[in-house]
């Protein structure tokens, strides 16, 4: 557990699946993402220990004072040497505020001991305040499939760690 001024970070239990799909909604409907995102996309969700705790990754929330839940970071294993950057999702109305970068921070530290040495996330170009931050912290543009460009994504970045 992190605790950063009135905030919280932690592991995620399976009791905080229907709070997460609830915040995705949210933050992706701000930008008019919501209704293109298949729903298989978050079913990961719906099962943390197989997707996450019991194959080299992690879920973290955060939440406020009021134990709210307001923002999310996971880290999903590809392969042995490469994780993936999933889930950071956070309220809009919190963003520019540097919880962003102390998500990051928490998933990139975990991501390293974990033994991963690639990190690679996929996002959506409307999400230019996120990028932006990750372009800050080293992450360079690749190629996005085609599979990806079906559902909510048109970016894909990599760091290597």
């Amino acid at each position: 557990m992190k605790e950063a001024g009135n905030i919280t970070i932690f592991k995620a239990e399976q009791s905080h699946a229907s709070a997460i799909h609830q915040l995705i909604a949210e933050v992706l409907g701000c930008y008019d993402l919501y209704h293109r995102r298949p729903t298989y996309v978050d079913n990961d969700i719906n099962d943390l220990s197989t997707h996450y705790f019991n194959n080299k990754g992690y879920f973290w929330i955060a939440e406020n004072e009021a134990k709210n839940i307001f923002a999310t970071v996971a880290i999903y294993k590809i392969d042995e040497n490469t994780c993936e950057l999933r889930k950071m999702y956070l309220q809009t109305q919190e963003q520019g505020k540097g919880i962003g970068k102390l998500l990051l921070n928490t998933a990139i530290a975990k991501a390293k001991e974990l033994g991963y040495t690639k990190m690679v996330l996929k996002t959506n170009s409307k999400l230019s305040m996120a990028i932006g931050m990750y372009k800050k912290y080293g992450f360079s543009y690749c190629i996005i499939s085609d599979e990806d460009k079906l559902t909510d994504c048109d970016v894909a970045m990599e760091l290597d760690l």
